[in-house]
């Protein structure tokens, strides 16, 4: 029987303890050598999901169906300062965006996101954390969302804030604490120029206790919600290249 949770165990003979001293200590016990071709082969087994977009409200100012979309990819990259070009992100940031946009899968059989497959990742994953993981980001998935989300850029895959990457399982886990706020893209306006849109973009992170300006963290009230954003919103020039899918990838964000 495997004591998984203890350091060593007494046994006891009738009542008594036995001639081979009090404490025994256990070994622990290995359910699946680490063997990272056999957790490849797992995750091959689960198809990617695509993007997973957060709620967004994308009527503080009315646009059309172009500008929602471009709305909706901004609001995945989170950012909300200025950059020239994706070279300036941090690969922590871009690691970031990537897996909050990916489908996690878990191993708790009452999930929505179960996954049987992926049952053989929690004894090593145990060992690798020091307590039993359920959760887990596939290597692949948040590739692809890379992929999706900033095009085909350099990077390597790194622990990044309280989130682990676990190499030899080829997976990410996460912290188990409450995060942030949905980032809201405003869209001014746009031109678009086929290749290439360029628009004029606000952000407002909305919180569980309402809104907030990304700037000073200055809380807006909900009434003045729309007022606020045109008179008093930090406004960004962000230049968005359209990939032959009509996907948009960002290629910077300069301040107005």
């Amino acid at each position: 029987h495997n004591h998984q949770t203890f350091e060593w165990i007494q046994y006891q003979l009738d009542g008594e303890v036995g001639p081979f001293g009090d404490q025994y200590e256990i070994p622990l016990l290995k359910l699946m050598e680490a063997d990272p071709a056999a957790f490849t082969a797992i995750r091959g087994l689960i198809p990617y999901e695509g993007l997973q977009h957060s709620p967004i409200d994308t009527a503080i100012i009315e646009t059309d169906e172009t500008g929602k979309k471009l709305a909706s990819y901004l609001s995945l990259l989170e950012l909300t300062t200025a950059v020239s070009s994706i070279d300036e992100l941090k690969i922590q940031h871009i690691l970031e965006t990537a897996v909050l946009a990916t489908k996690s899968y878990t191993t708790y059989p009452q999930d929505p996101s179960y996954r049987e497959e992926l049952k053989p990742f929690e004894a090593p994953s145990n060992d690798l954390l020091g307590f039993v993981e359920q959760q887990f980001w596939l290597k692949e998935h948040v590739e692809e969302s890379i992929r999706l989300l900033y095009g085909n850029i350099d990077y390597s895959h790194q622990d990044f804030g309280k989130f682990r990457y676990l190499d030899v399982l080829g997976v990410y886990t996460p912290p188990h604490m409450g995060g942030g706020g949905w980032v809201i893209p405003v869209i001014f306006g746009y031109e678009d120029e086929g290749d290439r849109v360029r628009a004029e973009v606000a952000y407002v992170v909305e919180g569980m206790g309402g809104y907030l300006n990304p700037g000073d963290w200055e809380e807006i009230p909900a009434d003045g919600l729309t007022e606020y954003v045109q008179t008093k919103s930090t406004r960004y020039a962000v230049t968005v290249r359209r990939e032959s899918n009509g996907r948009f990838v960002l290629e910077s964000q300069l301040p107005r």
